[in-house]
């Protein structure tokens, strides 16, 4: 039940951040409208379609802002529950590693906040998250995001197939890969959650297993 509740909880809060991050961006659409205008309104005063013009006007330069909100212009923050970092070291302390250099990288971000664009202990996104912990724990240094770490640096793994170290990747808006985690064992993932920073979860939550775009082993890595 308390599960349920944390999820929901989540839910609510990243509904409220997206409601918020769309009336902030209207707002600052509908100024630099009504500054517009009002340096333009003897030469709208003679047009009788200016209303029109103006409402589409609006529309696109909020849908602009909104756009530009989510391509991570301004970075936004997100704190990881203190139960969800609890479970995440618990997976992580009980999960076998045949590389213990990837445990201990893997363990240093536990809990760091998700921020995009970011690739720090302060916040990172999922390819800032991957990026560090292989550079940490095999010198290698990959592509800065998901898509491009897919099309570039890995070989294709069957998901039936994947050892620890391998790279999965997810299609979580549609238009392709757009995240990416590190494969542990026994069906589980570390990556960074948008909602709960970097953490661990399973290939088999209902979510993931219908977003999963396939599996890669980096090229030059030897595997377990």
């Amino acid at each position: 039940m308390k599960l349920i509740a944390d999820q929901l909880w989540v839910v609510l809060r990243e509904l409220a951040l997206l409601g918020w991050i769309v009336l902030r961006e209207t707002g600052r659409g509908l100024a630099w409208l009504g500054r517009w205008l009002y340096a333009h309104r003897w030469q709208i005063a003679r047009h009788r379609a200016t209303p029109w013009v103006a409402a589409t006007l609006a529309f696109a330069v909020a849908f602009w802002a909104f756009f530009r909100q989510n391509q991570a212009h301004e970075p936004v923050v997100f704190r990881q529950p203190p139960d969800s970092v609890r479970n995440a070291y618990f997976l992580l302390a009980n999960q076998p590693f045949a590389d213990e250099p990837l445990r201990r990288s893997i363990q240093g971000w536990l809990g760091v906040p998700h921020r995009d664009g970011g690739n720090s202990h302060s916040g990172t996104d999922c390819s800032g998250f991957v990026q560090n912990v292989y550079t940490e724990t095999y010198r290698i240094t990959l592509s800065r995001n998901a898509r491009q770490m897919y099309e570039r640096d890995v070989t294709s793994v069957p998901r039936d197939a994947l050892q620890e170290g391998d790279l999965v990747f997810f299609d979580t808006f549609g238009g392709g890969v757009s995240h990416v985690g590190i494969y542990l064992q026994g069906g589980r993932f570390a990556h960074a959650s948008t909602s709960r920073g970097v953490t661990i979860d399973s290939l088999g939550n209902r979510y993931f297993d219908s977003c999963y775009y396939g599996g890669g082993r980096v090229k030059g890595r030897w595997a377990f």
